[in-house]
């Protein structure tokens, strides 16, 4: 069974790993090649929402795009009203977005047409997480729960940082980046209550990723914290170079982190020792996701690279023609990332 990429995180608790690709692999990933780019006229720092017939993703010229999966082909576009970073989820033939205009978009998957629209307050990088109905998101300064089937606001909580961060949600608790305030949260999934906070003293605006009783979270001063998910205890720390935007992906034992420092590291996620790291040609915001043996992940030098889970050996690399900030998304047997080139690309055998 292939599932559709259908949000930021992959799954709500925000692994970006995906555990039902199984074509493309170690064995075969250096021969990706473009099948097709769809140029979109601005850079594009949106991760990718894919379903069985469309890709989804928003860019920095207001617009939020459908494209046709096996063609690349336009499907709709619609205009917001200032630029967009923040990233899509998809639902139930409903496309959710959040654009820096200060609304969060509900829109029909097929045509585009607005389902409902709700102002909290500017988006931006902060993307939807979906979870048992509800929509969680960061806004300018305040976390917020939306009703997914009519945007009615069913609690928001204040906040004293920018949020940047996007949620990882579990059973229970949201857990997100405070940003400036240098805190990471854990929130009531309920009530939006606090549980505890951990003040991480740095920048939290990369995006937290949680699991069974753990929760990692990296920072702008490059400390990487492992945390109990019931109190907020450190369990352990570990630290790289600055982790900015780009957002963690956990795969089995081994958590990645992209750094700006060039480089992308995979640690030990039961104890922070560093395994391997990997350095590109320039600073790293991209975040990684993982699927069957093979780490993606974007760099400011322009390219995509593709390297090996249990290594960091570098399997295969494609060169835009800009930047990437985007998360690559991986499944149905392809690859798709934007760039600040203004393409959306896709990969495949």
């Amino acid at each position: 069974m292939h599932l559709d990429w259908t949000q930021r995180g992959f799954i709500a608790q925000g692994h970006r790993d995906n555990p039902t690709e199984n074509k493309l692999s170690v064995h075969n990933v250096g021969g990706l090649i473009q099948k097709w780019a769809f140029a979109t006229g601005g850079g594009i720092d949106s991760a990718i929402a894919v379903t069985h017939e469309h890709v989804f993703f928003g860019n920095l010229h207001k617009k939020v795009f459908a494209v046709n999966r096996a063609t690349g082909a336009a499907v709709w576009e619609f205009t917001t009203g200032a630029f967009i970073d923040s990233s899509p989820a998809y639902h139930d033939g409903i496309l959710f977005i959040g654009s820096n205009d200060g609304n969060v978009y509900a829109l029909n998957a097929v045509n585009g047409f607005v389902k409902w629209q709700t102002t909290i307050g500017g988006v931006r990088f902060s993307s939807a997480t979906l979870s048992d109905g509800r929509l969680y998101i960061g806004g300018q300064t305040a976390i917020s729960a939306l009703r997914q089937n009519d945007g009615m606001v069913v609690w928001s909580r204040p906040m004293t940082g920018f949020i940047l961060s996007s949620p990882a949600v579990d059973d229970d608790s949201i857990y997100i980046g405070g940003g400036s305030d240098n805190h990471i949260y854990a929130l009531r999934k309920a009530s939006g209550h606090k549980r505890w906070s951990f003040d991480a003293g740095n920048f939290t605006t990369s995006s937290p990723v949680v699991r069974d009783d753990r929760v990692w979270a990296g920072t702008q001063g490059g400390d990487i914290y492992c945390l109990q998910v019931d109190t907020g205890a450190v369990i352990w720390k570990q630290t790289i170079g600055p982790v900015q935007f780009s957002s963690p992906a956990l795969a089995g034992d081994t958590l990645f982190f992209a750094s700006l420092d060039n480089s992308l590291y995979a640690l030990d996620a039961d104890t922070g020792t560093i395994r391997w790291s990997h350095a590109t040609g320039d600073l790293i915001d991209s975040s990684p996701c993982v699927a069957n043996g093979v780490v993606y992940v974007g760099s400011f030098d322009n390219s995509l690279y593709a390297l090996k889970v249990h290594t960091g050996a570098q399997l295969w690399s494609f060169a835009t023609g800009d930047g990437i900030i985007s998360a690559p998304s991986v499944v149905h047997e392809h690859v798709y990332v934007g760039s600040d080139d203004g393409n959306l690309y896709a990969f495949g055998l």
